[in-house]
């Protein structure tokens, strides 16, 4: 195992007494070490939140075994987490329309390293950012949109996410055949 891994655990559940010392506890059980924590209460929902950035000091600390260690946890709190690997970058589709300005932020942040993911497609309904896309070496796909095809455009935009092996999909103002997004979240 490397030594320079990092993980995030989020959770959120109802807000009692004892959370962050049970998620402190656990992680220093665990050989871990927290690198950073921001929790906050929710008042009107009564809901806790809690994000930790850690890293495991043993080589004995795996992805699994940490999973299976805080499912306990989870279960005596009623909490929704996810625990998530730094390393494990996601791969992102980007849909566009043709107003540039969120895909080019996107793009130049993760030109400069500040995001931590990979893009294996850009979809647009316009070709207006094709030449942005090509700039920066991601594949383009022009998928137009007319009423009478938008279940053939759903159809190709799942097809799309399943052969690029997305984990997530960012909407830069792109609203259309976003139906396709249920089947995409059910698939996930």
């Amino acid at each position: 195992m490397k030594r320079n891994r990092r993980f995030v655990l989020t959770l959120s559940c109802p807000d009692v007494k004892g959370i962050v010392h049970a998620v402190s506890g656990f992680l220093v059980e665990s050989s871990c070490n927290i690198l950073d924590s921001m929790q906050y209460g929710d008042t009107l929902t009564a809901t806790f939140c809690m994000h930790v950035h850690f890293a495991p000091e043993s080589v004995t600390s795996d992805l699994e075994a940490l999973r299976a260690g805080f499912g306990t946890i989870a279960k005596r709190f009623g909490t929704s987490w996810e625990l998530h690997d730094l390393a494990i970058r996601p791969r992102v589709m980007i849909l566009v329309s043709k107003y540039d300005h969120y895909l080019n932020d996107l793009l130049y942040r993760h030109r400069k390293g500040s995001l931590a993911m990979d893009f294996p497609a850009v979809v647009s309904n316009h070709c207006d950012t094709h030449r942005l896309v090509a700039a920066h070496d991601i594949p383009f796909h022009h998928l137009p949109v007319a009423p009478e095809m938008k279940a053939a455009l759903e159809r190709a935009l799942l097809g799309l996410t399943e052969a690029c092996q997305v984990d997530v999909i960012v909407l830069a103002r792109y609203k259309k055949g976003t139906r396709f997004l249920r089947q995409f979240l059910r698939s996930g």
